[in-house]
């Protein structure tokens, strides 16, 4: 891999493709974890399952 290089990240299934074709792995994050990303943090979820909660 070089500086600068363009690289596809797939958390869920624990593998970065980089621009050869190569594909490197590393253990996949957990669902809850995956959550909190898509989510952009801790606070945004929280405050969105809160505001479920409360139907606010």
């Amino acid at each position: 891999m070089k500086a600068g290089e363009t690289v596809d990240l797939d958390m869920a299934r624990g593998e970065i493709r980089l621009q050869d074709g190569s594909v490197m792995r590393f253990k996949a994050l957990p669902p809850n974890v995956l959550e909190i990303l898509e989510a952009g943090g801790l606070v945004p979820k929280l405050k969105k399952e809160l505001a479920l909660k409360t139907g606010t």
